[in-house]
């Protein structure tokens, strides 16, 4: 609503506004008390000119102008942390951002109990600071145990308001860290060598872990950057039986913290498998390779027996079946299983980039020739989504003295690992390269109709376009060395220009799989200009040509961010050469056939 006083001396007849720079006039109510109401969401956002048109009696009018500042836009709101339904012993940690295209005027949390428990008016609203990253740590621990909704709520200077919520469950009571056990299996029966998988699950700093079997210590390990550790048990550390184990963890603070108490049933004597390289829940990246050994833990009286002369056939045959007839990996919790070894050592690469990402559960079996088995489990993590990046400040174009504060949120579904700031001098477009241009490569040539040519050329589209530039020679002296004809085109500066457009590209992962990534193949058509410094003529003289090239083998190293493909090729050429000397009665030919030999690398 806008509202004012009009006067004049032979009265007011009317007051108009309009609230579009003019195009049109509104009638407002009253005349000296005048008012006029409109629905601001029918003009755009920011700041607005009104016009004011007031007539006296007779007719004459005077026009005033003022600003308004609409806003009907409320803050922009993101909340990564506390995630909804988790569980808190005390500290609710909040992590987010904040943005209105005014100004925040109100940050705050309101906090209820949904069975109605009472909220200490200290904690019914806490005020945050009004900055545009949310990093606030809130102790709710004076409240009963119960589930509470947390509301964040901002305002801007216009009243517009975004609220969001989450639920949260407090636990006064619950363990600084959990210790589970996930193999083997309680109860499972092992042999041989054999390992000992977990996970921590901590607020706080895990020190170290501890294994104890039959109450007894017996060896530390540390967590892996997943969260889960691995002991490797021995036939030197078990007798055979039944035996109980256990797992301690010490975080920061000096707590300690058990994990259930679980059985295994162990023989030393017997077959066995295992995974060497890999713990439970670690990430499979760039397609690894999982590792292990198999075997088969003998008797010693056994052993010794089948080896002195007196050992009968039988005794010899029921070693010799001892061995290891294949190892096979299930992915499917043994409903089905795929061969990957005939001999002890064995391995299996990972294709990370075929796999759904998330958790996948692995069983490797392995088979003796006697029959009798071994088994080991474990899960192994696929991540190929990158982290993302959201820049809050500072604004690109802003103007800072002395200091400049940068803040921003970053993000990943699994865990990041690290955040870099990086700051360079000038323009970011002077670091740039433009989107049409893919990279920049180096390339020597040899024969044809140089002696030799070395260029530098850049690739666009997908790499499918080459634009190179080059220098060569072919003095006459050179062409002496190999034959002792007449040079008709050549010199010791030769500059040119070759275009290239790929027409097939054959990858060999295509037909041999994921292992061929690294080698390829192009065939390419295109044209080159070259300007010759010496002619038969004695002038300068620009010839073109027809060119293709087979670029084979062709080889990638995509873990390296620079020269990261290096090649070899082969060009034939067709060069149209003018009749620039007289030929008598001899058919001097105008177009002429090369072939050339190339290497070519690139430097990103």
């Amino acid at each position: 609503t806008l509202k004012g006083i009009a006067s004049d001396k032979n009265g007011i007849e009317k007051v108009q506004i309009s609230v579009d720079n003019g195009n049109t006039y509104n009638d407002a109510t009253g005349t000296t008390n005048w008012s006029y109401t409109f629905d601001s969401r029918a003009i755009p956002n920011g700041t607005q000119v009104v016009f004011l048109k007031i007539y006296d009696k007779y007719g004459i009018q005077g026009l005033y102008s003022s600003l308004i500042n609409t806003d009907n836009l409320a803050p922009e709101m993101s909340l990564e942390l506390p995630i909804d339904y988790s569980i808190t012993s005390g500290n609710v940690f909040f992590s987010g951002n904040v943005f209105d295209n005014v100004d925040i005027t109100e940050l705050y949390i309101t906090i209820r109990n949904f069975d109605g428990k009472p909220v200490s008016r200290k904690l019914q609203r806490i005020d945050f600071e009004h900055e545009k990253i949310i990093t606030k740590t809130v102790d709710i621990s004076s409240l009963e145990d119960g589930i509470y909704n947390i509301e964040l709520s901002a305002l801007d200077k216009a009243g517009n308001a975004t609220h969001i919520s989450r639920n949260i469950q407090l636990n006064k009571s619950k363990a600084l860290a959990n210790v589970n056990l996930l193999y083997p299996l309680n109860g499972e029966h092992k042999k041989g060598i054999f390992n000992i998988y977990g996970e921590v699950e901590s607020d706080k700093k895990v020190e170290k872990v501890s294994l104890y079997i039959d109450d007894k210590f017996v060896v530390d390990s540390e967590l892996t950057t997943s969260g889960y550790f691995r002991f490797n048990i021995t036939p030197e550390m078990l007798v055979t039986g039944v035996h109980t184990y256990r797992v301690d963890t010490r975080v920061e603070g000096g707590s300690v913290i058990k994990s259930r108490t679980q059985t295994v049933n162990y023989s030393s004597v017997g077959p066995w498998v295992t995974i060497d390289n890999f713990t439970y829940g670690d990430f499979a990246v760039n397609r690894p390779y999982i590792k292990g050994y198999a075997g088969y833990s003998l008797d010693e009286e056994e052993l010794l027996l089948s080896r002195t002369k007196g050992a009968t056939k039988e005794q010899k045959e029921a070693i010799a079946q001892k061995k290891v007839e294949k190892i096979e990996i299930s992915f499917d919790n043994g409903k089905t299983f795929t061969e990957v070894s005939k001999k002890e050592k064995w391995m299996h690469r990972v294709e990370n980039f075929d796999l759904a990402e998330g958790f996948h559960f692995m069983i490797v079996k392995a088979t003796m020739l006697n029959g009798e088995t071994a088994i080991e489990r474990t899960i192994i993590q696929i991540d190929n989504t990158n982290p993302t990046i959201k820049l809050i400040s500072p604004s690109a174009g802003g103007r800072y003295n002395q200091e400049m504060e940068f803040s921003g949120l970053s993000n990943d579904e699994v865990g990041l690992k690290d955040v870099k700031l990086t700051l360079r001098k000038g323009d970011k477009a002077s670091y740039e390269v433009p989107s049409f241009i893919q990279g920049l490569y180096l390339d020597w040539k040899f024969w044809g109709a140089t002696l030799f040519d070395i260029g530098a050329g850049l690739t666009f589209f997908d790499d499918n376009v080459k634009l190179q530039f080059q220098w060569g020679q072919f003095t006459q002296a050179q062409r002496e060395l190999f034959s002792m004809t007449q040079m008709r085109y050549g010199g010791d500066n030769v500059m040119g220009v070759k275009i290239l457009a790929n027409i097939a590209s054959i990858p060999f992962s295509y037909m041999f799989g994921r292992d061929w990534e690294w080698l390829s193949a192009t065939v390419a058509v295109g044209a080159n200009f070259s300007r010759f410094n010496e002619s038969g003529s004695g002038k300068p003289q620009i010839l073109s040509a027809l060119i293709a090239q087979v670029e084979f083998p062709k080889i990638s190293f995509p873990n390296m961010k620079m020269f990261s493909t290096f090649s070899l090729y082969t060009e034939v050429s067709l060069w149209f050469i003018p009749t620039d000397v007289q030929g008598g009665t001899i058919d001097i030919d105008n177009m002429v056939p090369q072939i050339s030999e190339g290497i070519r690398f690139n430097v990103f």
